[in-house]
C-alpha cells in the first residue's frame, strides 16, 4: 500500500469508526491485544474521548495510528484497524460509498487474522468457567483465553483484572439499592468507584453475601488483591511483558474467584 493510501485509510477509518457502536473499553481490548496499549495511552484524550463520546475521538484515533505509522508499525496499524473494523461489522453499501478507502479492509490480506504479530501459542485456556450470568462475560472469558492462546501475558493480566472488578460491581449493585449507590458509584463524575476502593467496600460488608455462596472469605478478597496491587485503577501500570510461568500462577486464583462471585450472583436472582 502507498503512503498515500495508507494516510487516506488511517483518516477515512477514523472517521468511520466514531460513527459505529464501540467505546473505551474495545480499544483497550484491541490494542492490549496488539502490543499497543502503552502507544494509545500516551495519546491525549484517547481513551478519554472515548469513554465519554467526545467529539474529537476521531481526530484522537487519527492521531495514534499515525504515531503508530510514523515510527514503522503500520502492520500494527492495519492490524488494529482491521480487528476494530470485523468488530463492528464492517462497512455497508452506503458507509462504502462515503469512505471508500474502507474497501482495502475488506481485503484479507490486511485483515487482523493475517497481521497479528506471532507468539507463542499455547492449547489451555487461562480460566475454565462455563456458568456466567450473561454475554459480556462469556465474550471477556473468551478474550482472556485467547489472549492467554497466542501469548499475550499483559492483555490477560488486563483482563482477567476487569473481569474480576466487574463482578464486584454486580454483588454491590444487587445487593445495595439505590439508596447505597455512592458506596460504590460517583453519580457527579459518572464511574465507578476504582477497584481498590471496591474491594476495600465489598471486603467490608463480605459477611452479607455468604449466604449465597460458599468461598466468601478471606481467601477470596486475596485472590482477588494479586490483581488489584499488581496495577492501579484504571489498569494502566501492569506487569510489563510477564512470561507465562508468572501469569499462569495467576489463572488459578482467577478462576477460583470468578466461580465463587458468579455462584453468589446467580443466587441473588
Amino acid at each position: 500500500m502507498s503512503d498515500d493510501a495508507l494516510q487516506t485509510l488511517l483518516s477515512q477509518f477514523s472517521y468511520f469508526i466514531a460513527e459505529q457502536n464501540f467505546d473505551h473499553q474495545d480499544w483497550e481490548r484491541i490494542t492490549t491485544e496488539q502490543g499497543a496499549v502503552d502507544t494509545a495511552r500516551k495519546i491525549d484524550r484517547f481513551f478519554r474521548s472515548w469513554k465519554w463520546g467526545d467529539e474529537d475521538r476521531a481526530h484522537n484515533t487519527l492521531r495514534f495510528l499515525k504515531v503508530l505509522c510514523d515510527r514503522g508499525d503500520e502492520d500494527t496499524a492495519l492490524a488494529i484497524m482491521g480487528q476494530a473494523y470485523d468488530l463492528v461489522g464492517g462497512a455497508d453499501a452506503e458507509e462504502l460509498e462515503g469512505y471508500p478507502a474502507l474497501q482495502a479492509l475488506e481485503d484479507e490480506q490486511i485483515t487482523h487474522a493475517d497481521t497479528v504479530p506471532l507468539f507463542t501459542h499455547t492449547a489451555k485456556s487461562f480460566i475454565d468457567i462455563e456458568n456466567t450470568t450473561d454475554d459480556f462475560y462469556d465474550d471477556l472469558i473468551e478474550n482472556i483465553n485467547k489472549c492467554y492462546r497466542i501469548g499475550v501475558y499483559d492483555g490477560t493480566f488486563v483482563l482477567t483484572r476487569k473481569l474480576l472488578e466487574n463482578l464486584v460491581i454486580d454483588l454491590l449493585r444487587k445487593e445495595y439499592p439505590k439508596s447505597y449507590l455512592r458506596m460504590y458509584y460517583i453519580p457527579e463524575y459518572g464511574r465507578f468507584r476504582n477497584f481498590s476502593e471496591l474491594l476495600e467496600v465489598f471486603e467490608y460488608r463480605l459477611k452479607d453475601y455468604q449466604s449465597y455462596s460458599n468461598g466468601m472469605n478471606r481467601e477470596l478478597i486475596s485472590d482477588i488483591n494479586r490483581f488489584r496491587e499488581s496495577a492501579n485503577s484504571d489498569a494502566h501500570s501492569i506487569v510489563r511483558n510477564p512470561e507465562q510461568e508468572e501469569i499462569k500462577d495467576l489463572g488459578e486464583d482467577a478462576e477460583h474467584a470468578a466461580k465463587v462471585m458468579f455462584r453468589a450472583l446467580r443466587n441473588m436472582d
